[in-house]
């Protein structure tokens, strides 16, 4: 068994290391060279995922990478983190702005032997890109912590998906404190705007389902990572209406527990390729 603490030593570790801007030294030594890389859909191996993170040192000169949150068990590790600086140089083919961009995202790594050899990400990569052009806001989040056992984090995220599968609205709503706040994009919102965004979205695919990845819980956090599957032929979806075309796509959850009740959120996906998708 994979002791928790040196599994989350690890990931930051390794996440922490972007802060020292010498990733081939950093990749050589928490990343195995047989590393399963779950991004899109597996295509983007260990060296894409190089190159492509090196491109951000040139482009953001005051470059920072900032671990918010773990969540750990046995070999398994959620890092949410944050990243990005002043736009300076060229980046994803967008000319330096001058813009302060900020990408938050959620990573499960599984760890063996002190390094990284399975890795998912769930981060909203097309908003990031946006903020050099529109200048959007960059979220962020409180990191409170209340105690919840494991067992307790696990019945809780059972019947989460049970209700999910079942498009039980109001007994999911009900899975909610009263105050929760779910750390959203364009801020900070409440259990009203989960039901409607919830309930929009199971009127658009009747037949959706969750299928989870992996679950992991360390304290009062709960990482729910999972593959969402549906089929649009119901209600118009962000102003689409419904074509029959099918959505197949994965998110990666944190959420914090309080009183046996999902009390704090945070986690995005590409909200631009999945609705692209639907066009």
């Amino acid at each position: 068994m994979t002791d928790s603490r040196s599994t989350k030593d690890t990931a930051r570790s390794f996440y922490e290391s972007y802060n020292d801007r010498d990733l081939d030294a950093s990749f050589e030594k928490y990343v195995s060279t047989g590393l399963v890389n779950h991004v899109m859909g597996g295509t983007f191996d260990r060296a894409a995922w190089l190159t492509v993170d090196k491109t951000l040192f040139p482009a953001f000169e005051d470059f920072t990478f900032t671990v918010l949150d773990q969540v750990a068990e046995e070999s398994k590790v959620a890092t949410r983190y944050r990243l990005g600086g002043t736009h300076t140089g060229e980046f994803s083919g967008i000319p330096a702005s001058g813009k302060t961009a900020f990408l938050t995202g959620t990573a499960v790594d599984r760890v063996a032997d002190g390094r990284i050899v399975e890795h998912w990400a769930d981060l909203d990569f097309t908003g990031f890109l946006q903020q050099l052009t529109d200048g959007a806001p960059a979220g962020t989040g409180s990191t409170a912590t209340t105690r919840t056992t494991d067992e307790e984090l696990r019945r809780l995220a059972d019947e989460h998906y049970r209700l999910a599968n079942a498009h039980d609205l109001d007994e999911l709503v009900a899975l909610h404190a009263p105050d929760f706040v779910s750390h959203e994009p364009q801020g900070d919102v409440g259990i009203e705007w989960y039901r409607e965004v919830v309930g929009a979205f199971f009127a658009a695919f009747p037949d959706a389902t969750l299928t989870p990845v992996n679950t992991v819980v360390d304290g009062d956090r709960l990482v729910l990572h999972f593959e969402t599957v549906g089929t649009h032929t119901g209600a118009d979806f962000f102003g689409i209406p419904a074509a029959g075309k099918k959505v197949r796509f994965t998110e990666i959850r944190v959420r914090r527990i309080e009183d046996g009740r999902f009390a704090e959120h945070w986690g995005l996906y590409d909200q631009a390729t999945v609705l692209g998708g639907l066009q």
